[in-house]
């Protein structure tokens, strides 16, 4: 599985606040939207830009994926992969 930033998809920082994360999310909306845009892969990039505003947008998710990614810096997450698979 394959990691995905959302603050960085979304051009912004981990202390942005909801208000410019829906400005930014709006802006590449209507740049990345598969209906609008002529660029190569405009449907992936749209649908990556609505995911990670589905997570930072609301409070409760952006709360366990900021969890995440603190766990993900300090290695937490590999340790926590290899007891569950029993090695």
């Amino acid at each position: 599985m394959e990691f995905n930033d959302y603050y960085t998809v979304l051009g912004v920082v981990a202390t942005t606040d909801a208000k410019a994360i829906k400005a930014a999310y709006r802006k590449l909306g209507r740049k990345y939207h598969p209906d609008v845009s002529t660029l190569p892969n405009t449907a992936e990039i749209f649908r990556r830009v609505a995911e990670a505003y589905a997570v930072l947008h609301s409070t409760e998710k952006r709360a366990k994926y900021d969890a995440y990614c603190a766990a993900r810096r300090h290695g937490f997450i590999r340790l926590v992969r290899t007891h569950a698979s029993g090695r």
